[in-house]
């Protein structure tokens, strides 16, 4: 699988890098924190329901295909 949710419980070293990150991405978008991570959550949420259409696409299309 090309997209996996990270685990329930994740490091404070992971966390800190991911503060990292959205501060130097506000910083280069120009933008308010809270609107940036607003907008990386909306682009989670997308990449999960396509990922979730993929899969239910590929298992109906295997699906079709054996029942041939």
């Amino acid at each position: 699988m090309m997209f996996a949710l990270p685990p329930d419980t994740p490091e404070i070293d992971d966390l800190q890098s991911l503060s990292d990150a959205i501060d130097a991405l506000c910083e280069i978008l120009e933008g308010d924190r809270e609107d940036i991570i607003e907008g990386l959550a909306e682009i989670v949420r997308k990449r999960a329901e396509f990922e979730q259409f993929r899969q239910d696409a590929y298992h109906t299309g295997r699906s079709r295909s054996s029942a041939l």
